[in-house]
């Protein structure tokens, strides 16, 4: 919306107030006024300004309050906002019989920005509030300046970029006043030597402007010329002071400066520096008059920049686009109108932009300002319906309209609006692990052990653009149901965020070995799908797959195990275990439990004294029996007298498994041959199950610990785990 704002209301005050902000400042009624004089459906009319340091207009929310005495009502109203700074309302005021001074209205200024903790010296109620009292008056005007503060700084620190604004309206106000944020100094090393407070470098220079050196050593104010030298101590914080004198005699004009701030010490000329902007406008009020600032042209998001684009989020919701429009002001001492007709609208682009109107209207077609008023900001409600480029323009024709009705053209005021529709932008990172090729973007080959899912790949998809990127992924593919890609389905990336796609192959024994193990003819190994990115370039990734058999996958474990519990001469109790761990693998492991998932011998029979003179004449292997029968580990011995293997023990299971006469067994871990316990000799082959997976143990050699007489028997081979059937 186009706001239509109060200026320089302070100059048609009808009566002056007596302003109390608590415990601070106070300001007096040129007459007090008597509650019973004010009449209630016309109230007082109350009038704050809120401001910052600089000039600016500030986020706040302005509510008041009527006290009584001491009794205060219960909650606050809110003022209407006008806008630039400007709340304004008639307030009803309850007739009474006591004296004037027993009512009062208290008025609370609420800032709502992300950085109050800045602002803490001027909001002292509840780290974000002010109250002030005023005494009824029939018109009250509270002007209240919110003062950022720095947090403590030493060399090498930079100010916050500042906007400051210096407005002079000839002959009332000649002259104007700005100060930058208040610079805090540390007041320690380094900065516990002089520090010299420069003179701002002012582009392009005007004579007319005074800078000046504001020092605050804890509650003792000064002003000072500059260049000012200081020794800070924990408690000093300075500003620089701007103030313009305008020659009675100068027309309309304005100027935006450039201003470069520097604090210095003998040993960085550079200690604190910081750069501002501040805007000068000089308007001269007269009769019947156009305002200043037309024939004026507005280009939004940046007027010095027609080309900029703001961005607009595709299906986001409607973003509200504030434009600031030039300082236009209806300045006349007569009773003139200021009127503002739109000649013509053009909205591309789907009819993206919506204008919320003048001051809270739908009507946008028509505004006009009264004596006093200017023009703030005009509000649109953008919404991205199809990507492309939004192009929009208003033009108004501005018209002056005297008491007698007498018109004049004052030209056009031209607003263009710019943006572009976009989704995020997609970018699938070259690095990521699942490309061997850069150039051409090729995926490398995802490989798996039959049964397992420990190795895997990432793709990292990242949001380059300044929207939500919302893209979908899909598997494809005749042996889609081999690869695992994680998070699949509708996936949203935030603006300069990455999703971490994790892709894997998933090959089942079925996968493999479709017509079982033995017929190795038909063994599939290799498999290939297509991941699809909805939302992406590119939009399609080939996946490859190769899956390994677990001859390839398993490596001998070699054991030395001894009877369970057995103690050695030294006091030494063995109780070592081969443990079936649950990442399907298996590992020889010392004082584990005999009770779980391990293999472990129960007992070694031998003859003679050992190790010298005896023989080991076999061992008993078992394993834990939870209910007393059922046990963990079953065994089925199929070869004896291998003491020479002529393949590694891990190549020889499809052997064995696929020999007739032991496969009908095999797969009947319930039959008879499976036993709880088994008994070996050196050059035995066992198969072993548990869960439906099978592994094998070679028994290589029976013997004593050492050849010390007071070593302790052991059984040694290798075993290997797990295989599918």
């Amino acid at each position: 919306m186009l706001q239509i704002t109060s200026s320089r209301v302070m100059q048609r005050i009808v009566q002056v107030l007596l302003v109390c902000v608590v415990s601070v400042i106070g300001f007096k009624c040129q007459s007090v006024t008597e509650p019973t004089d004010i009449v209630p459906a016309d109230g007082m009319k109350l009038t704050v300004t809120v401001h910052d340091q600089a000039g600016n207009a500030m986020n706040v929310d302005v509510s008041w309050k009527i006290l009584r005495g001491k009794v205060a009502d219960a909650s606050f109203q809110s003022l209407p906002p006008l806008g630039n700074g400007v709340y304004s309302g008639a307030l009803p005021i309850p007739l009474t019989d006591g004296p004037p001074d027993s009512i009062r209205v208290i008025v609370k200024t609420t800032y709502n920005g992300a950085d109050v903790a800045s602002y803490a010296q001027s909001l002292p109620f509840n780290g974000n509030s002010r109250l002030d009292t005023i005494r009824v008056c029939g018109e009250a005007v509270l002007p209240i300046t919110l003062t950022k503060t720095t947090q403590p700084l030493c060399c090498g620190d930079v100010l916050p970029a500042q906007d400051m604004k210096l407005s002079m309206e000839l002959p009332l106000q000649p002259n104007d006043t700005a100060y930058t944020v208040l610079v805090k100094l540390t007041g320690t090393a380094p900065c516990n030597v002089p520090m010299t407070i420069e003179q701002p470098v002012i582009t392009p220079t005007d004579s007319k402007m005074d800078v000046r050196a504001v020092v605050f050593n804890g509650n003792v104010r000064t002003i000072q010329t500059l260049p000012f030298t200081l020794t800070p101590t924990p408690n000093t914080s300075v500003q620089w002071m701007f103030t313009y004198a305008e020659s009675p005699t100068a027309n309309r004009s304005s100027q935006t400066h450039t201003i470069q701030f520097r604090i210095s010490t003998a040993s960085d000329a550079n200690c604190v520096t910081g750069q501002a902007t501040l805007e000068r406008t000089t308007t001269v009020i007269s009769g019947c008059d156009c305002p200043g600032g037309l024939d004026a042209t507005v280009h939004a998001p940046d007027n010095n920049n027609p080309n900029k684009r703001d961005t607009i989020c595709l299906g986001a919701s409607p973003k509200f686009v504030t434009i600031k429009l030039p300082n236009i002001s209806n300045n006349a001492v007569e009773s003139c109108r200021v009127t503002f007709s739109l000649d013509s609208q053009s909205i591309l682009l789907n009819n993206s932009v919506g204008v919320r109107g003048f001051n809270a209207s739908t009507n946008f077609s028509f505004a006009e300002l009264a004596p006093g008023a200017s023009l703030g900001n005009m509000e649109l409600a953008v919404t991205g319906q199809q990507t492309g480029n939004i192009d929009a323009a208003f033009v108004y024709t501005v018209k002056v309209i005297s008491a007698n009705n007498t018109t004049k053209d004052c030209g056009k005021l031209r607003i263009y609006y710019h943006a572009l529709v976009n989704d995020g932008t997609c970018l699938i990172d070259s690095s990521s692990s699942i490309f061997k090729s850069r150039s051409p973007l090729t995926a490398d080959t995802l490989h798996q052990c039959v049964g397992y899912s420990d190795q895997s790949k990432q793709l990292r998809i990242r949001n380059i653009g300044a929207c939500p990127l919302d893209i979908n992924l899909a598997l494809t593919g005749a042996n889609a149901s081999v690869f695992s890609v994680s998070p699949l389905g509708n996936i949203t990336i935030e603006p300069n965020k990455e999703q971490i796609i994790t892709l894997k192959l998933l090959p089942t024994r079925n996968d493999v070995y479709p017509s079982g193990i033995c017929d190795a003819t038909k063994f599939i190994l290799n498999f290939t799908a297509q991941l699809n990115i909805t939302g992406c370039t590119p939009t399609t990734i080939p996946l490859f797959g190769r899956a390994h058999l677990e001859s390839e996958c398993n490596a001998p474990v070699p054991f030395t195990l001894y009877k369970y519990g057995q103690r050695d001469s030294s006091g030494t109790t063995w109780s070592t275990v081969l443990d079936l761990l649950s990442d399907n693998s298996l590992r020889a492991r010392d004082s584990k439990a005999k009770d779980t998932a391990a293999i472990y011998v129960s007992d070694i029979l031998t003859t003679g004294p050992g190790p010298n003179a005896g023989n080991i004449t076999n061992a008993t292997l078992s394993t834990g029996k939870p209910n007393g029968t059922s046990c963990w580990v079953k065994y089925l011995k199929v070869a004896t007298g291998q003491n020479i293997l002529s393949r590694p023990i891990c190549d020889l299971f499809t052997q064995f498994a696929c020999n007739p006469t032991i496969a009908k067994d095999l797969g009947n871990p319930n039959s008879t041959p499976w036993q709880c316990d088994v008994t070996v000799n050196e050059g035995d082959i066992v198969i072993f199950w548990r869960n439906g997976q099978y592994g094998m143990i070679w028994i290589n050699k029976l013997d004593w610990k050492e050849r010390d007489v007071k070593s302790i028997p052991g059984v040694q081979g290798e075993a290997c785990y797990p295989f599918n059937f």
